[in-house]
C-alpha cells in the first residue's frame, strides 16, 4: 500500500482516507451542499462495492482500500487474474453505477424529488467518467486488459495503452479548463481539481 503519511486510517478496518479527500469534502460541506455531497459519496461507495463484489466472485483477496479525491484504490490480487476476468472486475464498478442510476431514475418517476434525480445523474456521470481510458480509472484498466488479451505482443500492447492514456489526459485537461471557465472558476471545483491532481501525484510517487 502507498505511503501512510497522507492518509487517515479508519480504526478496525482496512480502509484509509486521503487527506485530499477530506479537504475536498469539507469544502463542499462548508459551501452548504452537504446533502449533495452525501449523494456523491453514496454513488462512489456503490461503485466500489461493484468492484468488491466482482473480486469476491472471482476469489480475489483484498488487502485494503484507499479513498482518494479521485476515487478509491482497492489493493488486491486482481493483477493475477486472467485478462477476461480482470476486464470484468474493472467494468463491475461502472455496471454498479448504471444499475444505481436506473434505480434512482425509477424512484424519481414516482417521487419527483430533486435528490433522486441528482442521484441518477451523478451515478451516470461517474460511470461515464470511468469509461475514459485514463491509467488510474476503470477505463484505463479495461483498455489494458482488452488490448493485452487481444494482442500477443505485450510490448506493442503497452505502447498502445500508454498512447491512449496520454491522449485521454490531454482531452481531460482541456475539458477541465473549459468547465472551470464556464463556471467562472468555482471555488469548489478548483479545490476538487487540485485535490485530484495531488491525489494522483501521491498515488504514483511509489
Amino acid at each position: 500500500m502507498k505511503n501512510g503519511r497522507l492518509f487517515i486510517k479508519i480504526p478496525c478496518t482496512k480502509v484509509r482516507v486521503s487527506i485530499y479527500f477530506v479537504i475536498f469534502s469539507l469544502t463542499i460541506f462548508i459551501s452548504g451542499l452537504s446533502a449533495f455531497t452525501a449523494i456523491v459519496l453514496l454513488c462512489a461507495v456503490f461503485h466500489e462495492l461493484g468492484h468488491i463484489f466482482a473480486m469476491r466472485l472471482f476469489g480475489v483477496k483484498i488487502y485494503g482500500v484507499d479513498i482518494l479525491a479521485s476515487g478509491a484504490v482497492i489493493y488486491s490480487d486482481c493483477a493475477l487474474l486472467p485478462y477476461k476476468k480482470e476486464l470484468a472486475v474493472a467494468f463491475s464498478g461502472i455496471a454498479a453505477n448504471l444499475v444505481f442510476s436506473l434505480c434512482a431514475y425509477v424512484f424519481h418517476v414516482f417521487s419527483k424529488d430533486i435528490y433522486s434525480m441528482f442521484s441518477c445523474v451523478c451515478s451516470l456521470f461517474l460511470a461515464l467518467i470511468n469509461v475514459i481510458p485514463l491509467k488510474n480509472l476503470d477505463g484505463g484498466r479495461m483498455l489494458y486488459a482488452l488490448v493485452h488479451f487481444r494482442m500477443k505482443n505485450s510490448e506493442k500492447a503497452d505502447k498502445i495503452c500508454f498512447a491512449a492514456f496520454y491522449i485521454s489526459s490531454f482531452f481531460v485537461i482541456c475539458g477541465t479548463f473549459a468547465v472551470l471557465r464556464i463556471t467562472q472558476f468555482n471555488l469548489s471545483l478548483i479545490v476538487f481539481c487540485v485535490c485530484v491532481v495531488l491525489s494522483f501525484y501521491a498515488e504514483n510517487r511509489v
